[in-house]
């Protein structure tokens, strides 16, 4: 779960610090408060993916099917 992205944003600076070319961000709960998403971005997060347990920009991976089948 990603909430306020400050975690992601202290392990992408120390990663870029690292001479890391790109950082992709994956998590299932993409919560984004608080302009979360354009503050990593702006720490240097190439991509975010997530489910859509939360819809957002981030959403990409459908969970629909498993949460069904789960509930069946």
């Amino acid at each position: 779960m990603i909430s306020t992205g400050d975690s992601i944003i202290k392990a992408t600076e120390f990663l870029k610090k690292q001479k890391c070319d790109k950082v992709f961000v994956a998590c299932t709960h993409a919560l984004l408060v608080n302009g979360a998403e354009k503050k990593m971005k702006k720490a240097g997060v190439s991509k975010i993916v997530s489910t859509n347990s939360v819809p957002g920009s981030t959403s990409v991976v459908d969970i629909s099917n498993i949460v069904a089948n789960a509930i069946m």
